[in-house]
């Protein structure tokens, strides 16, 4: 009795805990200027969306979080030619019971693979596709024996880069520093920390400043920018965009980004909390529903 107590309180209580605090609205368009919202079910908000085009057909991976489990789950929605919902959601076939977002989907090699968020199993895990969209096999362990947030590969110099805002202990909520891995080959289960994962670089903030915000785009001058979450109220405010200095197996550096910003205009006036792009389709999503306020202990989520 007291185990199910328990549990309703952790899922469907602190769910709807959730409802009038935390929300995020998903906008997708091909212009940046000119951005569109993808509506979740009652009951529910999509977040951190990827867009894929696949034979033709434009597909969102979405992590959609409902209230009432008080937990995310990864789903693929098709759109239309005029980029809206052409069906349901399909659920990736990842259903475990685990808080599951960030469903970045990218291509190496002919393989179509999904690098999801689960910092409740301790690891970071590569899937391979078996069925598009939502068919999807474990391929391998990349990293091991951590929180990782928002896990983000990039391909630069040689080598695999992974990206990610890692927790030090469960008791510091938001507080995540920035982790970096690299290794030859994408597969391999050996990857290095970098020694700038020392420092913990942005792990002061509380909201988790830092912490990644979608795959990384090239420069206009060459090298790399990367889309971070710029945090000072609460989580998920805004977006900010840092330049790649140096990145080697030694050294690390980045700084703000002072060009013209990137996927200009988009949604004049919106502050997003995360920014993908690909097959000439825009997708972004804004926190609509926040409290400054302290966050609870043990929340999941995408607000957290």
């Amino acid at each position: 009795m007291i185990t199910a107590t328990r549990h309703f309180h952790a899922t469907f209580l602190s769910g709807w805990w959730r409802w009038p605090r935390e929300h995020f609205r998903v906008l997708v368009g091909r212009d940046p200027r000119q951005l569109h919202p993808i509506r979740a079910p009652f009951g529910r908000y999509y977040a951190d969306p990827f867009p894929w085009v696949h034979e033709g057909q434009v597909w969102l991976f979405l992590e959609e979080f409902c209230y009432s489990e008080n937990r995310g789950r990864l789903v693929a929605l098709p759109l239309d030619s005029r980029l809206q919902p052409a069906g349901p959601a399909l659920p990736l076939n990842l259903a475990d019971g685990i808080h599951r977002s960030y469903p970045l989907v990218f291509s190496v090699a002919g393989e179509l693979l999904l690098l999801p968020e689960a910092g409740a199993t301790g690891a970071v895990d590569l899937y391979v596709c078996e069925r598009f969209p939502d068919r999807w096999r474990h391929r391998c362990r990349l990293l091991s024996g951590l929180d990782a947030a928002d896990p983000t590969p990039l391909h630069h110099a040689g080598r695999w880069w992974l990206f990610a805002a890692v927790r030090a202990q469960p008791t510091d909520g938001g507080r995540r520093g920035l982790a970096i891995h690299s290794a030859t080959d994408l597969f391999q289960c050996e990857w290095e920390p970098h020694p700038i994962n020392a420092r913990r670089l942005y792990a002061e903030s509380p909201v988790s400043f830092g912490r990644p915000a979608g795959p990384f785009i090239p420069a206009p001058a060459g090298g790399w920018l990367r889309p971070m979450q710029a945090n000072r109220r609460y989580y998920g405010e805004t977006t900010r965009w840092m330049e790649i200095e140096t990145l080697t197996p030694t050294e690390f550096r980045e700084r703000p980004f002072t060009g013209a910003p990137p996927l200009a205009g988009l949604g004049a006036g919106i502050s997003p909390h995360h920014v993908a792009a690909a097959g000439g389709v825009v997708a972004c999503d804004v926190r609509d529903r926040f409290r400054v306020e302290p966050a609870r202990p043990g929340a999941t989520g995408a607000g957290e």
